[in-house]
């Protein structure tokens, strides 16, 4: 915290963790150069060297894992949880990264496992998506709607009583039995 000026309740604990904080205040970070760039972000916590290395406005970011989250800069309220974990775009709200390497690239997004740009330069950008595993990432919109267990309807929106399974060659069907029916409705 070399530069603070009135930022205050921070902790940090390596190298140039916090280094150019001014004014961020109850932001923890621990490991090298942890949070560095910060400059007046708040509530973010990163464990693990370089974790949040960018973030100089961003709030309520919370990062695990060496270099996680090394590319969020105005972002608010994300997370990541592994070795590189991270965000594609600087400015991202709600976006979490689960697992080494994995990448999310749009806001109000969870991924889970590694795809990301160190395996074939895929990510996701479609908004409002869980992504699990490494194959799950065919942003048409009938395997969106796989990826989240649910069908698609005729008229191209994903039907949430209705699921569906979706085969290898990212092939989707409806199940035999929908929640509908079990519901009653």
């Amino acid at each position: 915290m070399y530069y603070n000026t009135t930022g205050y309740r921070n902790a940090m604990v390596g190298q140039a963790a916090l280094h150019y904080n001014t004014e961020g205040h109850q932001n923890a970070g621990v490991g090298q150069a942890s949070i560095y760039y910060n400059t007046t972000g708040y509530y973010n916590a990163s464990v693990g060297a370089y974790g949040l290395y960018f973030n100089t406005t961003g709030a309520e970011n919370s990062s695990v894992g060496a270099n996680s989250l090394l590319g969020n800069v105005s972002g608010n309220r994300n997370s990541a949880l592994g070795y590189q974990a991270n965000v594609l775009s600087g400015a991202l709200n709600y976006a979490s990264a689960i697992g080494a390497d994995s990448r999310v690239g749009t806001s109000d997004t969870v991924v889970l496992g590694a795809l990301g740009v160190n395996k074939n330069s895929t990510y996701s950008t479609i908004d409002d998506q869980i992504v699990i595993g490494s194959t799950a990432r065919n942003d048409t919109r009938r395997a969106v709607c796989c990826q989240i267990g649910w069908s698609l309807h005729r008229q191209h929106q994903c039907t949430r009583w209705q699921l569906c399974h979706c085969n290898r060659d990212r092939e989707c069907r409806a199940s035999q039995s929908s929640i509908s029916r079990q519901r009653g409705h």
